[in-house]
């Protein structure tokens, strides 16, 4: 017999580009195992030859059909028939604020699960087993790739990404004590048998939010891939590492903080009604835990009484912040037991071995940037408790005012002490000032809407400065590693009232320093120029051209010229004009009619303003 090289025909993936979903060359080691430092783990991943289903496998794929579709009858969600013509996931009225089993299962998933061509023969589960219940969030598992191994970051890239966490994420979202944290992923490494679990989606999920941090650039030139790649893959990776996690089952802190970490890194993804959902869901498996009540934390050591203080009030804060997005009415309060607030003290003043919690630092510490989120909660709690205490009468601009007043000097207190060359002290000096001008623009509003519109020149310097401290972090290099946290909130509120102002009052050198910072804030978010889907983001760019428009009639120049586009308003007129069917012209305010809108999306848009909607104190 010649000696000839092994031939891999067509679909003869090894292991890993099968599970990465990535093209394999054929050779063994192949050209991606060889870059990803996995040479001596390469093989084939052959499938297994065609043939006839025997009679059990053909009865055990009935009985998972009709499982299905009776969950899909009692989720109310209608069955397609066989002979129907319709394609479901192509179809013209798929809603992408669609329900939980579409977002999460057949919609975010598809593109990573292998087709059937591809996967070849599979094994069906027995006639006895049943769905499993995270199923519904994540959609059926696939088979035969439970096993994570294949889409783990090699060893030199865990703490490479682990210190992009710590550098990038960490600060802003601390859901536990990094030390120990560090110490667990160096013994989950060092295991010949792999992370447990819950280790290993904490791992996933880690690995995600370093992934979101980054740039494209930095992922090539560190990771050896695009970044989307890894997104989708470390997105995936989560899901499954929580399913086998058994979420829904789950008593475990690290499966709880996976989920979190998660849904702050995948917010900006997933649609609105999802987000809040899964956030309910996090609050549930927190409370099952206890982490709501402080006496079953005083039981548990210091350290992990404190972190679980941690991921309890992040956890809220999530899921407060994604009800406001999804135009949720909260009525009730913010944080429900009586979980105190975590103290301010970094994580080297803890240990696993004190017995009881040292003093809260009254310097800056590690934890600068969520105490100043933690002291904006507090005051609106306090306003919102003044609020129902007035009901159906006048506003206590009293009780208000002295409430915003006390938070501004707790704050300037704390952020006399930041040194403004350490990026996290910035980030929190920044931060409390924004949230100091929402808390009064938030206080103003609710006035305004008692009466016809009456120029208020405060509350449009209050939303004016909001959105220049949006534009100055996209222009401070030290803050670059949090733009990640920034471009996940659009200052819609801030927008909407300059806009709302503009169309009104506003005129000459304040309409142009506020046409330079619309034009800014749009270059910074191209994420919402080029969004044509979502009604609030919509709604408000038909605000900014109606203001736009409005404005051409009174010249800005001095000399009375005509004002010229910016780049980011430019861009929403050329959005526009492609969108406006052939021959059909745009009416300008020139003769008495307004730019397009659709009413029913500005109503959307001022639901924002409305007397009943919270701040969004989360937005940071």
């Amino acid at each position: 017999m010649s000696n000839k090289t092994p031939r891999f025909t067509r679909g003869h993936s090894c292991v890993t580009c099968y599970q990465r979903k990535v093209k394999c060359d054929g050779k063994r080691p192949c050209a991606t195992c060889v870059k990803t430092s996995r040479a001596t783990e390469c093989r084939s991943a052959r499938p297994s030859g065609p043939g006839r289903l025997s009679a059990a496998n053909e009865q055990a794929i009935l009985l998972r059909l009709r499982r299905y579709e009776n969950l899909l009858t009692t989720n109310g969600i209608p069955l397609n028939g066989a002979d129907g013509d319709d394609d479901p996931l192509n179809g013209a009225d798929r809603d992408d604020e669609s329900t939980l089993w579409e977002s999460m299962g057949d919609g975010h998933l598809a593109d990573d699960l292998p087709q059937a061509s591809e996967a070849g023969g599979s094994e069906f589960a027995d006639e006895d087993s049943e769905i499993l219940p995270e199923d519904l969030l994540f959609g059926p598992s696939p088979s035969g790739i439970n096993a994570l191994g294949p889409l783990s970051p090699p060893v030199s890239q865990v703490f490479r990404l682990w210190q992009t966490f710590l550098d990038n994420f960490n600060p802003l979202i601390k859901l536990f004590h990094a030390p120990t944290t560090q110490q667990l992923i160096s013994d989950a490494v060092a295991d010949p048998r792999g992370p447990s679990a819950s280790t290993e989606a904490l791992l996933f999920a880690i690995y995600l939010c370093a992934v979101t941090t980054m740039t494209n650039q930095e992922c090539l030139g560190q990771l050896g891939e695009e970044k989307t790649d890894l997104l989708r893959r470390f997105s995936h990776a989560t899901q499954q590492a929580l399913r086998n996690a058994q979420l829904l089952k789950s008593t475990d802190l690290a499966v709880l903080q996976a989920l979190t970490l998660y849904l702050f890194a995948r917010r900006p993804h997933l649609p609105s009604h999802t987000l809040w959902l899964l956030s309910g869901l996090a609050v549930r498996l927190a409370q099952t835990m206890g982490l709501h009540r402080e006496h079953s934390l005083k039981t548990l050591s210091a350290l992990d009484g404190e972190v679980r203080r941690r991921v309890w009030w992040h956890v809220n804060i999530l899921d407060h912040q994604a009800g406001q997005i999804s135009g949720a009415r909260l009525d009730g309060p913010f944080i429900e037991g009586d979980t105190r607030e975590p103290r301010n003290l970094s994580d080297s003043a803890l240990s696993p071995h004190m017995r009881e919690l040292p003093a809260e630092h009254d310097g800056v510490t590690e934890m600068v940037f969520c105490t100043v989120r933690f002291e904006v909660g507090r005051c609106m709690r306090t306003m919102k408790a003044v609020e129902r205490a007035h009901r159906g009468g006048e506003r206590h601009a009293a009780a208000v005012e002295e409430a915003i007043s006390a938070f501004e000097r707790k704050l300037d207190g704390m952020l006399k002490k930041c040194d403004e060359s350490i990026p996290l002290h910035l980030m929190s000096i920044m931060m409390g000032r924004s949230a100091a001008c929402h808390l009064r623009m938030w206080a103003r509003q609710p006035l305004q809407k008692t009466r016809p519109f009456v120029a208020d020149p405060d509350l449009f310097r209050l939303a004016l400065q909001m959105l220049e401290y949006d534009s100055l972090t996209y222009l401070t290099k030290s803050l670059q590693p949090f733009l990640w946290h920034v471009n996940t909130h659009f200052p819609f509120q801030a927008l909407i009232q300059v806009l709302s102002d503009l169309l009104h009052w506003v005129q000459g050198d304040d309409a142009e320093r506020a046409w330079a910072s619309i034009n800014r804030t749009y270059e910074n978010h191209p994420e919402v120029v080029r969004d044509v889907k979502h009604p609030l983001r919509v709604a408000v760019k038909n605000l900014t051209l109606k203001a736009w428009e409005k404005g051409l009639v009174q010249p800005l120049g001095p000399g009375g010229e005509q004002a010229v586009a910016g780049p980011g308003v430019a861009k929403l007129l050329a959005q526009r004009d492609a969108l406006v069917p052939a021959g059909e012209e745009v009416s300008s305010v020139d003769d008495g009619t307004q730019v397009p809108i659709d009413d029913g999306m500005l109503n959307l848009a001022q639901f924002l303003l409305a007397d009943d909607v919270d701040v969004d104190w989360g937005t940071w």
